[in-house]
């Protein structure tokens, strides 16, 4: 995983998410599910586009950590 933004994929997957922000896969479905990162589900797993994470990172929630 690259950590330029520019190269990142369209879509992500958390584990993708987890190694870019330096966090737990857990962490980041969790905050999936309060809604701090933006997701859709497929089946069982989330995916996450380029643009959401970079929502999530120009949020204010993600300097609260």
């Amino acid at each position: 995983m690259v950590k330029d933004k520019a190269r990142l994929p369209e879509v992500l997957h958390v584990s993708d998410v987890a190694k870019f922000l330096g966090l737990h896969e857990k962490t980041v479905c969790a905050y999936i599910r309060e809604g701090k990162i933006r997701a859709i589900r497929c089946g069982r797993c989330y995916r996450i586009r380029r643009e959401w994470l970079r929502d999530y990172i120009d949020s204010e929630s993600a300097f609260e950590e």
